[in-house]
């Protein structure tokens, strides 16, 4: 199964100028028609020492296919998911794989296998790189939310190759740590190639949370939760913003999410993915492009059910223009409009409040021995 998903998976490597940047793996993916295009991680045209691209960026792209190796050229990133698109002119045909837009993999709700493959290749000797492991439910190290961990030991350069299930669906694109595997989710990975031919980045409400998921508090804390909470499922509020509008809401650090607009949700991958497809339809029914976003024209509106261990209720979070981009460089708008806060009780308003703040954004900073999404 791996030698048959193996010419989709090629070598990358990037220079600034003569100066060697970074090597890694990536995946010739089928989503883009016009031409042939590789994802993998946004390591590969990062400045070393700011969050922006580097400058006088070079690509060599390295195959399989006759030991070719082919220039490319950056088209696509996204650094909050640590995520590329390269893309290459080709004298032949490279065989693609589409990424699963399966949940199933990474939900510890459901029964199925978690065994899994990472697949890399080496620019040396175009090599394919495999490692076998298994999908636990572990919180990843990394500050992005929607990542998952694999038991998978994997090199530097195998980092953006995909992770593939013993069904060969490439479920994920693999991250890197010295003593497991993070990964990104298939499924997160196509919404934002969506955004990115969409509207040219990816662009997702920041509602100021930092969350972890229940199964990844280990069995024993996890029994526990499910008792005090009487069954919940979701993701537990681990810390909660200054001025934000999930502050403002009255959510609390420790109250478990369950539902987003109605959709049940069972990891922090699931409440990112959700997010992403709640700004693109709402950017496409309004007929929003990227400026609009940063010229605060956007409204965001998410309806989340909330348990704690004394009370299940809604909180409506109007999230007004408080829109984060993140695209050629990292952006969090601010002067910001007001927030408004609506209490409702049985589908009637019974208290509105509008607060005024200000978002500015963080630096960010990257371990040598940590290749994951950068923080914001």
């Amino acid at each position: 199964m791996a030698l048959q998903a193996g010419p989709s998976v090629v070598g990358l490597q990037s220079f600034t100028g003569d100066t060697y940047l970074f090597s890694c793996s990536g995946t010739i993916v089928e989503f883009f028609e016009e031409s042939t295009m590789i994802v993998t991680v946004a390591n590969l045209v990062k400045c070393p020492d700011a969050v922006e691209v580097a400058n006088n960026l070079k690509i060599s792209v390295y195959l399989l296919q006759d030991n070719k190796t082919l220039e490319g050229h950056l088209l696509y990133h996204d650094f909050f998911h640590n995520i590329c698109v390269i893309q290459v002119q080709s004298p032949f045909h490279l065989p693609g794989k589409r990424f699963s837009s399966n949940v199933v993999a990474v939900n510890f709700d459901k029964i199925c296998s978690r065994d899994v493959v990472t697949l890399g290749r080496s620019k040396d000797n175009r090599a394919l790189l495999i490692t076998t492991g298994k999908i636990i439910p572990k919180s990843c190290k990394f500050d992005c939310d929607e990542l998952l961990v694999s038991t998978c030991r994997i090199s530097k350069v195998e980092v953006g190759g995909p992770l593939m299930d013993f069904d060969g669906n490439f479920i994920g694109m693999n991250y890197y740590h010295a003593k497991e595997t993070p990964f990104v989710p298939s499924f997160i990975v196509l919404k934002c190639l969506q955004q990115f031919k969409l509207f040219g980045a990816v662009i997702r409400p920041w509602l100021g949370l930092r969350v972890r998921t229940l199964h990844a508090e280990g069995s024993t804390a996890h029994e526990k939760m499910q008792t005090d909470f009487h069954g919940a499922t979701g993701v537990v509020i681990e810390k909660i913003e200054d001025f934000s509008s999930a502050k403002e809401s009255g959510l609390n650090e420790g109250d478990i999410i369950n539902q987003v607009n109605g959709v049940y949700i069972s990891n922090a991958a699931e409440l990112g993915g959700i997010l992403l497809d709640i700004t693109t339809t709402q950017l496409m029914d309004g007929g929003y492009n990227y400026l609009d976003c940063l010229e605060n024209h956007v409204n965001i509106e998410i309806l989340i059910k909330v348990s704690n261990a004394k009370r299940i209720c809604y909180k409506m979070l109007l999230k007004l223009l408080n829109v984060l981009i993140t695209a050629a460089s990292l952006v969090c708008i601010s002067n910001p409009e007001p927030i408004i806060v609506k209490t409702y009780a049985r589908g009637e308003l019974k208290h509105e409040e509008w607060f005024a703040c200000e978002f500015s954004s963080r630096e960010s900073s990257a371990s040598s021995t940590l290749l994951g999404p950068l923080t914001f």
